[in-house]
C-alpha cells in the first residue's frame, strides 16, 4: 500500500508512506500448522515535517523524520491450541532531537473455545524511550484477550 498526505497545520512537506506484508502458512498435518508473517511500514517526512524547536540551538526548524515499523512473527497451531512469538521494532530517524529505537518482544498462548470464540494470554517485554526521549524504560506487560471471529453464510 502507498499513501501520500498533505503537510497538515504545522507541516512543511508531504508525508509519503509505504506498507508491505507477507505471510506463509505451512500445513504439517490436519491439526498442525505454522504461520510465518512479516510486515514493514515506512513513513518519509513523518508527520509532514513539522516545525520543532532544536534543543541544541534553541531555533525553530523543520523536523526531517523517517519512521520504520517492522513486525516479524511465527504462530504455531495444534488443533484448537496456538502459540505465537513476535518481534516488533519502531525506528525513528530524526534530524533534530533524535529518538532511540523502540523494540517489543511478545509471546502468547491461546485456544479456540467454542463457536468462533477464543481466549489468549501473553507477555510483552519492551524498551521504549522515557518522556525525555534519551534514556530507555523497560516495560513488562501481561495481557489477556477474548476474541470472536464472525462467520457469514451466503445463500
Amino acid at each position: 500500500a502507498l499513501v501520500s498526505r498533505g503537510p497538515g497545520q504545522n507541516g512543511t512537506a508531504r508525508e509519503l508512506g509505504l506498507a508491505a506484508g507477507a505471510r506463509y502458512e505451512h500445513i504439517w498435518s490436519r491439526d498442525l500448522r505454522t504461520l510465518f508473517f512479516f510486515e514493514y511500514v515506512q513513513f518519509n517526512n513523518a508527520g509532514g515535517r513539522p516545525l520543532v524547536t532544536d534543543d541544541a540551538t534553541d531555533s525553530t526548524v523543520p523536523q526531517q523524520t523517517t519512521r520504520r515499523f517492522t513486525t516479524v512473527g511465527v504462530r504455531q497451531s495444534f488443533g484448537p491450541w496456538r502459540t505465537a512469538l513476535v518481534f516488533q521494532q519502531d525506528l525513528q530517524k530524526q534530524a533534530v532531537n533524535p529518538m532511540p529505537t523502540q523494540r517489543f518482544y511478545e509471546i502468547s498462548f491461546g485456544r479456540e473455545l467454542f463457536r468462533n470464540i477464543g481466549f489468549d494470554i501473553g507477555y510483552q517485554y519492551s524498551r521504549v524511550p522515557r518522556e525525555t526521549g534519551q534514556t530507555m524504560l523497560d516495560n513488562h506487560t501481561f495481557l489477556a484477550m477474548l476474541t470472536w471471529r464472525p462467520s457469514f453464510t451466503y445463500p
